[in-house]
């Protein structure tokens, strides 16, 4: 589940607290990760910052949900 930032706050109730969260950025120098992990941290929840871009982690072979999963879990935001 994709979540921006700036809704981190709205969204907290969606995001249970056995689940671990991975924060991503535009880049190595961008802030909003960093922020979005210590945000998630203060509410209890597994946080960590991907050090790497999105096509990296996909290439590792972790968990990616795409299609229709991914867009009606996205709408239902």
């Amino acid at each position: 589940t994709s979540v921006p930032c700036g809704d981190l706050l709205r969204r907290l109730k969606d995001l249970p607290r056995d689940k671990s969260y991975v924060a991503y950025a535009r880049g190595p120098y961008c802030v909003y990760a960093d922020e979005a992990v210590e945000f998630l941290r203060s509410k209890r929840r597994r946080a960590t910052r991907l050090v790497e871009g999105f096509p990296e982690w996909r290439a590792a072979g972790l968990p990616v949900e795409t299609g229709a999963a991914a867009y009606v879990a996205s709408a239902r935001r």
